[in-house]
């Protein structure tokens, strides 16, 4: 059966490496062979199993000792997915000299694989970290050219192997929720003789209410409205009014094997400058008493949950070797700022899952392995030329948790009716509200343009709604933009010289935002420079 020409990276690592010899490669040398450096400055060798060593033109002077150290051993599989092919090779020059032209190694590709094997890279030690070469596949052989000596290992890893086992973890770790809702639930609190209550509305997306689970609680003269994650996604959130970025509480303990991961990710919301709901946690904004919330809303953070995926392919690659990916990235200057820049680069909308995932990859991959330690930039590199083996295999786990990607929660403020039951004045207006739901405005443009109109109002989530019914009076050219069904949201909020005012937007504006709209002020809170002169 023909493999997937992509599904397998010939590799050729470095056996002093502490990986390879983690992985338990056996180095027995069974024949050391020599030659010198010809008159023209080259050498060529063939040893055992079709393994040839040419040195270009100028490598070493003539005459200079050249001493090969072939090694074969039998296949062995160390962990899933990376195969121990039998074949390493040492290199000498003289008395372990540098060479001064390329030295091409070359093997015969495996029997168990193609020659067109689409994706090799050969890696070499040196002085103690891994260098990475380019490997030509070409008439059965693999071969790579070393300026550099040390011994070589030659290992294949199956990333698709790999990845697949990572991915239906991944799946499952970012895709559960809860049954069980927090017992705050939907209950209401008392401010100051205001009922509030925190209500989930439908996402957006046509997604379940159990997404974000959202509760209130009075505390110290402050309004906290918890966001409590279901699950496991990355949320971006705000509220109205804005409150800021919100305090994150620390990651609540999960499954153990996955503790590493949500370290590093619970790291990475931290690390940002908007509101972030992370897996595990709560977000709390506080607002004061006479400025209450109206809604809030999380929609799923498409940046920071592909880097999440990364993350956990990265958390897996470096399980292998048996580091911890969250220690080992909070000791690296610069680590968060890759996996972050990576996040935000992305362009979610214009751009396919597969693009921005071997996009992100790439920039992960090429930034981290400038910044941690030589073993996990050795593991990075492997993985990073396979992205797309592993993006494809991520798909799927991508768009089942990127689904249900916006919740909405509202948060009705009801006060009592007696609140807004008065007459309120501003520039040029004045307003008589009822009990009973009914009053009337009055409206002037100047001293002389103007009209009456009876009303009607009800409470709303952010306060009050105000309609024209019908047109009593007019004075002048009256008012030509005013009619029978004109609208207004109204919420009371603080004036600038903190008065209590009621603030008038247009349908869909914020009431509670005071950059628009018009305000009326009232004998029973007293007047404000903000309802005009």
């Amino acid at each position: 059966m023909r493999k997937n020409r992509f599904a397998l990276l010939t590799i050729a690592v470095a056996s002093a490496l502490a990986f390879t010899t983690a992985c338990g490669s056996p180095v027995s040398k069974t024949r050391v062979d020599t030659l010198r450096v010809d008159t023209s400055s080259t050498f060529a060798y063939t040893g055992p199993e079709g393994l040839t060593v040419k040195g270009a033109a100028g490598v070493a002077a003539p005459d200079t000792l050249v001493t090969i150290t072939p090694q074969q051993h039998p296949h062995d599989e160390n962990l899933p997915g990376l195969t121990y092919l039998g074949r390493s090779v040492e290199i000498v020059l003289g008395d372990k000299m540098q060479p001064k032209a390329p030295i091409a190694v070359s093997i015969p590709v495996p029997r168990q694989f193609e020659a067109d094997t689409a994706t090799i890279i050969a890696v070499t030690q040196d002085d103690g970290n891994p260098e990475f070469l380019p490997v030509t596949a070409a008439n059965g052989l693999l071969t790579a050219n070393l300026v550099h000596l040390s011994p070589l290992d030659f290992f294949t890893v199956d990333i698709s192997k790999f990845t697949a086992g990572v991915t239906a973890s991944l799946r499952t770790l970012l895709t559960g929720e809860s049954a069980t809702a927090p017992d705050c639930l939907e209950k209401s609190v008392d401010v100051g003789g205001v009922t509030v209550k925190a209500h989930r509305a439908k996402s957006e997306s046509g997604g379940n209410l159990d997404a974000i689970w959202p509760c209130l609680r009075y505390d110290h003269g402050q309004l906290l409205l918890d966001l409590h994650a279901n699950g496991n996604r990355a949320w971006l959130t705000r509220s109205q009014p804005d409150a800021g970025t919100g305090a994150l509480s620390a990651p609540g303990s999960g499954d153990a094997t996955a503790v590493g991961f949500f370290k590093l990710f619970y790291s990475l919301g931290k690390h940002r400058s908007t509101g972030t709901l992370m897996p595990g946690t709560t977000l709390t904004y506080a607002f004061s008493a006479d400025n209450l919330p109206t809604r809030a809303e999380a929609k799923v953070d498409p940046g920071l949950m592909l880097t999440a995926a990364l993350v956990y392919q990265i958390t897996a690659i470096f399980d292998m070797t048996g580091m911890s990916t969250y220690d080992e990235m909070e000791k690296v200057p610069g680590a968060y700022d890759c996996l972050l820049g990576a996040a935000d680069t992305l362009d979610t909308t214009g751009k396919t899952f597969l693009e921005n995932f071997s996009s992100a990859f790439a920039t992960i991959v090429g930034c981290l392995a400038t910044v941690v330690p030589g073993p996990m930039a050795f593991l990075l590199n492997i993985f990073g030329s396979g992205a797309q083996i592993v993006a494809g295999l991520v798909n799927a786990a991508w768009n089942e948790f990127t689904n249900d990607n916006h919740a909405i929660i509202t948060i009705s403020n009801e006060r009592p009716r007696a609140d807004y039951a008065q007459t309120w004045t501003g520039h040029t207006r004045l307003m008589h509200l009822q009990l009973d739901g009914t009053g009337d405005v009055t409206i002037f443009s100047g001293a002389s343009d103007g009209e009456t109109w009876s009303a009607t109002w009800e409470t709303t989530a952010a306060g009050i709604a105000v309609s024209l019914v019908a047109r009593t009076s007019k004075s002048g050219a009256g008012l030509a933009d005013l009619h029978p069904g004109t609208k207004w949201d109204a919420a009371l909020l603080k004036s600038s010289d903190q008065k209590t005012i009621l603030h008038f937007v247009d349908p869909g504006a914020d009431p509670t935002s005071p950059q628009e709209g018009f305000f009326w002020c009232s004998d029973k809170y007293g007047y404000s420079y903000d309802c005009g002169a």
